[in-house]
C-alpha cells in the first residue's frame, strides 16, 4: 500500500466537505481513520493508494435512528436535510410547513425487507418532517 503526502491548498477553509481525487488513478478518495487512530487519511478504493490531506478538517457525520414504535407511519429521526451531500428536490413542498426544497433518499436504514421507497426530509430546521414518497403522491 502506497502512501503519498498531498500538497497543501485552500481545502482547510472550506465550509463543505471536499471531493478529493487520487493522484495516481484520479478516482474518488474516501476518508478513513489512519493506522495510528488519531488522524484522517484518504484512501482510493480502486488502486488502494492512501494520501494525507492535513488541511481537510471538515467531516460530515450523519446519524440516523428509527423509533421502536415506528410500524405504521414510519417515524424517522434524521439529520438528512442538513447533509450537504443529500439529493434535493427544490420543487417538492413539505406537507407540514409548505416550504420548498426537501432532501430525498431511498431506504435510509438499509433494511433488506424494505423495497426502494423514496423518503423526503424537510430542510427547514424548525420542521424536520420526514415522510414516504407514497404519502406525497396521494396528496398531489
Amino acid at each position: 500500500m502506497e502512501t503519498k503526502r498531498a500538497a497543501p491548498d485552500s481545502i482547510g477553509r472550506a465550509t463543505t466537505a471536499p471531493m478529493l481525487f487520487c493522484s495516481r488513478c484520479n478516482n474518488l478518495l474516501y476518508p478513513e481513520c489512519d493506522e495510528d487512530g488519531y488522524s484522517m487519511a484518504w484512501r482510493c478504493n480502486y488502486c488502494k493508494t492512501t494520501e494525507q490531506h492535513d488541511d481537510c478538517k471538515l467531516v460530515h457525520v450523519m446519524n440516523l435512528k428509527m423509533k421502536a414504535d415506528a410500524i405504521g407511519g414510519m417515524d424517522l429521526i434524521a439529520e438528512f436535510a442538513s447533509d450537504p451531500t443529500a439529493q434535493r428536490d427544490p420543487d417538492k413542498q413539505c406537507p407540514r410547513c409548505n416550504k420548498k426544497g426537501v432532501a430525498c433518499f431511498v431506504n435510509p436504514l438499509g433494511q433488506p425487507q424494505e423495497d426502494m421507497t423514496l423518503y423526503f426530509a424537510c430542510s427547514d430546521t424548525e420542521c424536520r418532517y420526514v415522510w414516504k414518497g407514497t404519502t406525497v403522491e396521494d396528496q398531489n
